[in-house]
């Protein structure tokens, strides 16, 4: 998920301060027209890594907005009189009217997460927590507010630097605490709580949006942007008294993901790794015979292993499937190539189809292409709804959710290629009689919507991009490099959790 997130995402101070003198006008008219209204309160919730400048952005959204109509909450030890009461009276107490926005800063999900990652709640306890959120929220929404969380993150690396930075100065080594380099420092615990909190609790109606925090003027103004949507969002025109509240649903310039998305994760891959015949013939028999002494162990312990491979059109994806199935006994695996739903298909939820290809436990399940066409094909040719292809990251999570609990191993494959790549191949299979077959004037057609599938491969690796059934993003463009990377990252995939099952 944080991958998509850490990519280095910059402005320039004369960006920064175009921006900034348009926001300003913006935000402060929007806010007084939500006061003027009275309608609807807005809830800004932040949340993220320690030196993520979560505390520069609240600073910033003050200095921009009216004081008058703007609340600021920080959250740090419970007082008497909190200890005192339920927990969430304090929430409950700090409230916003409506015609006001609040800012909260570790708010309901501070306690939570701390208490998980100590390990004074357990996995159980910690899920609780999150549905209380949940039904928290909802109950915020359903009366006639508007929320929505920003997660502010950098790399662990980037994280280190800051807090060092904060630290020599004297008027900011306050900021850094003795828990702050200890969560440093159990980085991937934290991380795996974050994914599942913000995976849990993001709703339509709820969103949580991510963040690169490493640049202080794209954060400062991408968190501005949000705000000005949220504000839109809140104020009822007189032609929909009866908005939804749901942020995503209700204000088309709100979007699942960056709003000032510069690249997305696909650009971060290289073009030029590639892998010459001798070695690649070695790496190919090495990995195989790996993969196959793995597959017989994961067939006795009863594991059962799922393979999905998306990718643009011509990525290589049935060449690296069928490397995979060379090591494989062929009793025990299955291949599923996925196409357009039947009509049959058509008439039930969208992911009952896969569920049907489940096999029994200790096989191999390979999908070349998958249930992602509902947050891929379908979203960007319009045959989902805006609203039911965002609804489809958190389905496809329990979707996921629910192999790996019934001891499956999941892994999912991104084989990536550039444009200029897929045109050579394109050209290639046209001019090649037995591979003529597999290009249409529907592969050609979809070359032109390049930047719209970019960017829903982004937000679809961002939203279920997941410790327990992770994406893994290859660099397609030598088949040969693109082969032994995946077979590399299955074995991998195997020995960590057949060394789990063990210890």
């Amino acid at each position: 998920m944080f991958r998509t997130v850490e990519l280095g995402q910059k402005l320039s101070n004369k960006e920064y301060k175009e921006k900034e003198a348009q926001l300003r006008e913006e935000l402060y008219s929007l806010q007084y027209e939500l006061f003027q209204q009275k309608k609807k309160s807005v809830l800004i919730v932040f949340g993220g890594v320690d030196g993520g400048g979560k505390r520069d952005c609240v600073k910033v959204l003050n200095s921009w907005m009216d004081a008058r109509y703007i609340y600021t909450k920080a959250y740090v030890e419970p007082t008497q009189d909190e200890y005192e009461r339920p927990e969430y009276w304090k929430y409950w107490r700090d409230l916003p009217p409506n015609g006001r926005v609040a800012l909260f800063l570790s708010p309901w999900y501070f306690n939570p997460i701390t208490k998980f990652i100590r390990g004074d709640s357990t996995q159980d306890e910690y899920e609780s927590d999150l549905n209380r959120i949940r039904h928290f929220e909802n109950n915020l929404v359903d009366s006639g507010s508007v929320i929505i969380k920003i997660w502010l993150h950098l790399s662990k690396n980037h994280q280190k630097k800051r807090l060092t930075e904060l630290e020599k100065s004297k008027l900011t080594s306050w900021q850094v605490s003795k828990q702050d380099w200890k969560n440093w420092k159990d980085n991937d615990n934290y991380i795996y709580a974050a994914e599942k909190m913000i995976l849990e609790t993001h709703q339509s109606k709820t969103p949580w949006f991510l963040i690169d925090g490493s640049d202080r003027n794209f954060r400062e103004i991408e968190v501005a942007e949000l705000v000005k949507n949220a504000l839109k969002t809140a104020i009822v025109s007189e032609e929909n008294q009866t908005n939804t509240n749901e942020v995503i649903e209700s204000s088309k310039k709100v979007e699942i993901g960056s709003v000032l998305k510069v690249k997305t994760v696909l650009e971060t891959l290289r073009t030029d790794l590639v892998l010459n015949k001798d070695d690649y013939e070695k790496e190919l028999i090495k990995q195989q015979n790996t993969l196959g002494k793995l597959q017989r162990e994961l067939y006795e312990k009863g594991i059962r292993l799922v393979l999905a491979f998306e990718g643009p059109d011509a990525a290589g994806k049935g060449g690296a499937i069928k490397r995979i199935i060379q090591a494989l006994n062929p009793r025990s695996y299955h291949i599923f190539p996925i196409s357009a739903p039947t009509a049959e298909e058509n008439s039930h939820h969208y992911l009952w189809r896969f569920w049907k290809t489940i096999p029994r436990k200790g096989h191999v399940a390979i999908y070349d292409r998958s249930w992602y066409g509902r947050v891929l094909v379908e979203r960007v040719e319009g045959y989902a709804t805006e609203k039911e292809w965002k609804r489809a990251y958190s389905e496809i999570n329990d979707f996921e959710k629910q192999w790996v609990d019934n001891d499956s191993i999941v892994l999912k494959f991104w084989v990536h290629i550039s444009e200029d790549e897929q045109f050579k191949r394109f050209q290639e299979r046209e001019n090649t009689p037995y591979k003529s077959w597999k290009i249409t004037p529907e592969d050609w057609r979809n070359r032109n919507r390049w930047p719209d599938y970019e960017l829903a491969v982004h937000d679809m690796i961002q939203y279920t991009g997941t410790n327990e059934a992770p994406w893994i993003l290859v660099e397609g463009n030598d088949k040969k490099f693109a082969r032994i990377k995946i077979l590399k990252e299955i074995n991998s995939q195997i020995r960590a959790v057949l060394k789990k099952k063990t210890s």
